[in-house]
């Protein structure tokens, strides 16, 4: 019997001596953790500073060629539509002279050829010619406003900033 007794009491104070070094352990095991990742939230924060200076850098120094390069593709669009507005102009005018001259006194060809020629070339001229002479004067001679107002074009109809 006594050593029953002395078992459970060994047994009881061991439990409650185990589970004061468990906790001692476990509490050290979680400092150890924190302290971990503590460590690698520094590094993390580190490199993310790094990475962002050196986008910075890198930003600053290609954005004048960005910029440049951007207007300068704007404005050879815009030429690009400007001269095929004029020669869809020239076409038209080219056959409104040819429709008339084949038959110069027939009402048809006179009334098609006026109707090329003073509705079809000024509808052209206005859909592809005169918006673009518009926006390559606009870059030209206010490139920072161009740029101003296409950035906030952007940011209006969310197309910049999702």
């Amino acid at each position: 019997m006594r050593k029953t007794v002395l078992a459970l009491a060994l047994l009881v104070l061991g439990s409650n001596l185990g589970a004061d070094v468990l906790g001692k352990a476990t509490d050290l095991a979680v400092a150890s953790a924190v302290s971990r990742t503590s460590a690698v939230a520094d590094q993390i924060v580190t490199t993310t500073i790094a990475t962002l200076k050196d986008a910075k850098t890198f930003v600053m120094a290609q954005a004048p060629q960005v910029i440049k390069e951007f207007l300068v593709w704007r404005m050879t669009q815009c030429a690009f539509w400007f001269g095929l507005g004029l020669f869809l102009v020239g076409l038209v005018m080219l056959g409104s002279w040819r429709l008339r001259a084949s038959d110069p006194k027939g009402p048809a060809p006179r009334f098609v050829s006026g109707m090329l020629r003073w509705f079809v070339a000024p509808f052209l001229f206005i859909i592809f010619c005169a918006p673009n002479i518009y926006e390559m004067l606009y870059i030209y001679l206010a490139p920072r406003v161009y740029l101003i107002e296409n950035v906030v074009h952007l940011v209006k109809f969310g197309q910049l900033v999702q």
